[in-house]
């Protein structure tokens, strides 16, 4: 909707309505437009009467969390290293996870995906300790 259908929509003036915009009261027009979406202006309304929207956002469960903030820091991965030869001991390590994995499902079953991950991390440190830093030179495998 326009300004003035926005400003109709609201019960306030044109005037009105432009200064509620510049102080951020409702929204502003939807990017590269002169329009207002008229769900985002009912939010805002709702919000600004203390009306608890029945559009309001839900909880975020944790393994969606998860998944979208690895997303995130994997698209922040550099190119080259996503395509950088993988070593040996990588291989080794995810193989013997997956493993893991498999053989203590059921104790994972009920874990939080950040709990799992951070153990996951955890072993990944000491396993890059343990057999990266020593073997890492001789050991390249190109597996990508």
């Amino acid at each position: 909707m326009t300004g003035r259908e926005a400003a109709a929509y609201c019960g306030v003036t044109v005037a009105t309505w432009a200064k509620w915009v510049a102080l951020g009261i409702v929204p502003p027009p939807l990017p590269g437009t002169r329009r207002w979406d008229r769900k985002a202006l009912d939010l805002a309304l709702d919000k600004m009467s203390g009306i608890e929207s029945a559009i309001a956002p839900q909880e975020e469960d944790p393994l969606e969390k998860w998944i979208r903030k690895d997303a995130a820091k994997q698209a922040r991965t550099s190119i080259n290293d996503r395509l950088r030869p993988r070593y040996r001991w990588e291989d080794d390590f995810d193989a013997a996870w997956s493993e893991h994995l498999a053989e203590y499902a059921a104790s994972y079953a009920n874990k939080p995906a950040t709990e799992t991950e951070k153990l996951r991390q955890g072993l990944w440190d000491i396993w890059k300790d343990l057999k990266g830093t020593a073997l890492a030179a001789n050991k390249k495998k190109p597996t990508r």
